[in-house]
């Protein structure tokens, strides 16, 4: 594979992929809806405690390497405090109760994050069933994860402010493809990673990302076969890491990564077209996707 189809660096776009920076959809939501982004402040303030939990939890699950903050004190402190999390993410979702005047509305969204967190466990549990997913898999539990949540913040945000089913649909596919694409990105920036890594032990680290699932699934029997060879390799070196990544790349994966990207972008600004959002919250929007894919 050609080393320039391969795109640049994307670390300086960490920050446009940072919790802290998408917990202000709800409000833009609301905002490019027709009401005030103020009326999704409690929104906001749940989504992102809910999402701080749910990758605490996520990490934990995973087994993979904690946190500095929790490294000493252990899992089960980790766990207590993803706890502690959720419940003040309930506290906070429950806070609509007291600002909102439209009761029908504040029953609906809060029964809506609700469900969305339980579909997240079927997604996570999806996840921890499939150790070595499929490509069909792989894009389903991305859309049962990150779709499904980034979808949640846009679509209720949203609802705050209308009732027209078909604007808050087009928010909901904005968000959902937003958050598919978000896990794109971050399998693509642990590639990159890898590459300064040559001793990194491979099954640990990549093996689950989209291009390693991607080029499993396409690539000819023998070199499959070689690929999860090396897969079971407990340690990795260099020789082996290159050949590990000749073999991933010989096979398309980052140019099949490089169209998803875009499949998924052209999809997310499809739907904000059909939410039909007001300015400047919708230009603001927009601007969020595109810093997002101009680091690719």
């Amino acid at each position: 594979m050609d080393r320039a189809l391969l795109p640049e660096r994307i670390s300086p776009g960490m920050e446009e992929r940072s919790p802290l920076r998408w917990v202000m959809l709800p409000g833009l939501c609301c905002q490019a809806a027709g009401g005030d982004p103020e009326w999704a402040d409690d929104l906001s303030s749940a989504w992102f405690l809910f999402y701080s939990a749910a990758h605490l939890m996520d990490s934990i699950e995973d087994r993979d390497d904690p946190h500095p903050w929790w490294a000493e004190i252990g899992p089960g402190a980790a766990i207590n405090v993803a706890s502690g999390l959720y419940f003040s993410a309930s506290l906070a979702i429950n806070s609509l109760n007291q600002k909102l005047t439209t009761p029908e509305t504040t029953t609906e969204v809060t029964d809506e994050f609700y469900r969305t967190m339980l579909a997240m466990c079927a997604g996570q549990q999806r996840d921890l069933d499939n150790p070595t997913p499929e490509l069909a898999q792989y894009w389903q539990i991305a859309a049962e994860k990150s779709g499904l949540f980034f979808a949640l913040a846009c679509r209720s945000g949203a609802r705050l402010a209308t009732q027209d089913s078909s604007r808050i649909n087009g928010f909901n596919q904005f968000g959902h493809h937003l958050g598919v694409l978000i896990q794109v990105l971050d399998d693509l920036e642990e590639w990159q990673d890898s590459e300064e890594k040559p001793n990194l032990n491979i099954r640990d680290n990549i093996s689950r990302t989209l291009p390693v699932i991607y080029a499993l699934e396409v690539m000819p029997p023998t070199d499959s076969f070689r690929l999860r060879e090396i897969l079971q390799e407990q340690e990795g070196d260099e020789r082996l890491s290159k050949e590990f990544r000749d073999l991933v790349e010989g096979c398309g994966a980052p140019v099949y990564m490089m169209t998803e990207i875009e499949h998924h972008t052209n999809l997310a600004k499809i739907g904000l077209e059909h939410a039909a959002p007001l300015h400047p919250a919708g230009k603001n929007l927009v601007t969020l996707l595109d810093d997002l894919v101009t680091k690719t």
